[in-house]
């Protein structure tokens, strides 16, 4: 389930494992008949052991898991569910292989990368970037010890983007070349991104130009994104042809309403109901534009969702900064520092969830993690009654004392209650620091959540 905090609609990608072929180095003995290979692919991350959706290996010497994809598969990414109720430890150095090869189980195919994260209940997101092969393959090595999986989730390459991708363009401002005139107000261009899949016109949940010359429609992103993949739902209903070879730019210009910035691909599947995803390879741009060129045509799109690039810490994973020790500046008015990591994202002043200081110069906000990690994203969630200009020019900082050496990145996106997503490229730290400075102000923060991995080098 997603984190409340997360509130783009994207689709989930497919779990290329779901259901298919597990087998394990052993099964742990149980009368009930829980622990078998295949409960870490039946779909559920319960991770309770008593709920029986777990996998579970006796302690064995270099304990594994294999999965049969069925085929050769190109992997984004795989993500794996630890156990919650204990144990969570036992996972430290588990490593995932993808190949084509079952000698040794799969053990000597290539590696994706290990897993460090071992809090009871983590979910750790390993990057394959396009490893390729049937078998994926979950070692620990060099030593004896169980190896539980309550869930294993193996994700393709390139049609899908990477779970805990958000969705860039989800409410943001849209606009098209004109609007088909509908006397119930369906139609305009923020339908194509309201986060609504539906592809049925009477629905009310698509866009729709006129009959334009060169129609276009627009995505402003709110700032410079390194975009990995734009994904465009066809019109299901009828007329699926007419979105064929349409074409998708991502840059920074708007002259001609974008239609010359550079081009990610163009679509060609037509049928009703598509979902065509088009790579951007991390083309860098603050506006999407989708456009037919060179001739007249209607411009129909039942939903436009931008995931960015990169594969960072999956926020369905464990937000670090939920109810640890916090401090401010200042508090005005009761509204204490522990309000912004209350898991609520109510943006309302008045509604008791949000931190604020008093008007001063530089303040500032800091959470402690409680151990060094390295941190991949801060998520902020903006006031939303007002005043949301206040948080312009806020910086986040990672580090190992409470000012924080590292700055991530600084927030531009002022709009009543936004989310505005900080990449901190694995910047290592116990503190995340926010501030405002250079100038007299208040920070109020409704929500702020941080992702990221355990140093667990640091911790011996």
């Amino acid at each position: 389930m997603l984190h409340p905090c997360i509130r783009e609609q994207l689709q989930l990608a497919q779990n290329l494992a779901l259901g298919q072929r597990a087998t394990q180095s052993s099964v742990y003995e149980d009368v009930t008949g829980k622990g078998v290979a295949g409960k870490a692919v039946d779909g559920k991350r319960d991770g309770m052991w008593e709920q029986g959706s777990c996998s579970h290996t006796q302690g064995d010497r270099d304990p594994w898991w294999n999965v049969d994809l069925g085929i050769r598969q190109s992997i984004s990414a795989v993500i794996v569910k630890n156990r919650e109720d204990c144990c969570g430890e036992r996972i430290r150095g588990a490593q995932i292989h993808v190949g084509d090869s079952l000698a040794d189980h799969g053990k000597q195919n290539p590696i994706c990368g290990t897993i460090t994260d071992t809090r009871p209940g983590s979910v750790s997101t390993i990057c394959c970037n396009g490893l390729e092969g049937r078998y994926v393959t979950i070692v620990i090595p060099g030593r004896a010890e169980y190896l539980t999986l309550c869930e294993v989730e193996v994700l393709a390459q390139g049609c899908t983007p990477p779970a805990g991708a958000w969705n860039l363009a989800l409410g943001r401002p849209a606009t098209q070349s004109s609007i088909y005139e509908d006397v119930t107000g369906k139609g305009v261009a923020g339908k194509a991104v309201d986060g609504k899949r539906d592809g049925k016109w009477e629905q009310g949940s698509c866009s729709h130009t006129q009959g334009d010359r060169d129609p276009w429609w627009n995505v402003d992103l709110g700032s410079r994104q390194s975009v990995s993949t734009v994904i465009v739902k066809n019109r299901e209903d009828c007329c699926g042809e007419r979105i064929r070879g349409a074409q998708i730019h991502v840059g920074d210009s708007l002259a001609d309403h974008g239609k010359h910035n550079p081009i990610c691909g163009t679509i060609t599947n037509t049928t009703l109901g598509s979902i065509s995803t088009v790579p951007c390879n991390g083309l860098e741009g603050r506006y999407v534009t989708i456009v037919i060129p060179d001739r007249r045509g209607i411009l129909t799109l039942c939903e436009v969702e931008v995931v960015a690039q990169g594969c960072p810490q999956s926020p369905v994973g464990y937000n670090l900064a939920r109810e640890q020790p916090v401090s401010q500046s200042s508090t005005f008015n009761q509204h204490e520092p522990e309000k912004a990591v209350d898991g609520k994202c109510d943006g309302i002043l008045d509604h008791g969830f949000c931190s604020h200081t008093q008007g001063e110069s530089d303040p500032w906000w800091n959470v402690d993690l409680g151990s060094r990690y390295s941190v991949s994203t801060v998520i902020v969630k903006n006031r939303a009654d007002c005043c949301g200009e206040r948080l312009k020019g806020a910086q986040i900082h990672v580090g190992d004392s409470k000012g924080g050496q590292g700055n991530c990145g600084t927030i531009t996106d002022t709009a009543p209650g936004s989310l505005s997503t900080i990449s901190c490229d694995g910047k290592k730290g116990r503190y995340v620091t926010i501030t405002i400075p250079n100038r007299v102000e208040y920070l109020t923060l409704c929500e702020v959540e941080v992702y990221g991995t355990l140093l667990w080098d640091d911790c011996y």
